[in-house]
């Protein structure tokens, strides 16, 4: 994952090559990340710091926070039941810090959702769960003792599911791997299910525990048409087997609002209760 560009106290920046770009839009983004104040009055300082570095840098836009890329810990909670706790892996932020960019006239670039839907809420996917059957498509758990050797079989995969994805930048093999390395140690391998066509990944769910919830991390799959329906299936037996293991209850983690993804939580009987908000403000006059 490429460094930081230049370090502020209380932030990280980065411009230039392998930054994201805003869709149809050729102008240059600064990324504004780390974004750790201790005050409002700090807060003040780094966005106003980050800004006039930028600016000098010739970014013409600021997005933020980001870690670098979407890969990494992006976008501040703005909203939801204030009476769940987070959950595993959820980001966390104080309130303050979402009013110290709207303060510094940042405006809501993308906002995203986490739903939790029951694990026995009906979906039918048996129509589609046939068809890909007919043809071909094989459903298995992941091997953990070759965890490694996963990971870069369903990196290809991932990375054409991911590449429509708001603000997607690519990344390495390696870089991959080196990232989902980090949850081996909370992985159920009956939790993180494959599906293949032959040699072919045709998509993955990726799935952790956190006490009676199963935290649904990563659900992606080849973007070819003749795997339609198979992101229904993968979830309907990962919560199959999640309500095995005495589960009762599934969160569909950090979606984009327009992602189609959100739609099949609802299917699921997923319900909204978190929010969160990627901010941006333009860094030059409009010409």
């Amino acid at each position: 994952m490429k460094p930081p560009s230049f370090q502020l106290d209380g932030a990280a920046l980065w411009w230039g090559d392998r930054t994201p770009q805003l869709p149809g839009d050729s102008l240059p983004c600064g990324i504004v990340g780390n974004f750790a104040p201790r005050d409002a009055a700090d807060a003040a300082r780094i966005l106003a710091e980050s800004e006039a570095t930028l600016r000098h840098e010739g970014c013409a836009v600021a997005i933020g926070p980001m870690n670098g890329s979407t890969w990494r810990e992006y976008r501040l909670v703005t909203g939801g039941a204030e009476n769940r706790p987070p959950f595993l892996m959820e980001p966390a932020n104080p309130p303050e810090w979402p009013r110290a960019f709207a303060t510094a006239d940042w405006q809501p670039l993308a906002r995203y959702v986490s739903s939790v839907a029951p694990l026995d809420a009906a979906c039918a996917a048996s129509r589609a769960r046939s068809r890909l059957e007919a043809q071909g498509v094989r459903i298995r758990r992941l091997r953990l003792d070759d965890y490694a050797g996963e990971l870069r079989r369903i990196f290809a995969t991932c990375l054409r599911s991911f590449a429509s994805n708001f603000l997607y930048t690519p990344i390495t093999e390696d870089e991959f791997v080196a990232l989902y390395a980090k949850a081996e140690p909370l992985v159920d391998p009956d939790l993180v299910l494959i599906a293949e066509q032959g040699e072919t990944v045709a998509g993955f769910v990726f799935c952790l525990r956190d006490g009676p919830t199963l935290i649904v991390k990563t659900l992606a799959r080849h973007p070819d048409r003749a795997f339609a329906g198979l992101g229904a299936v993968l979830l309907e037996q990962v919560h199959a087997a999640a309500c095995a293991k005495g589960m009762n209850e599934a969160i569909h983690a950090l979606k984009h609002e327009a992602n189609p993804s959100c739609q099949t939580s609802a299917r699921h009987g997923g319900r909204v209760f978190r929010e969160y908000t990627l901010f941006h403000k333009p860094l030059v006059p409009p010409a």
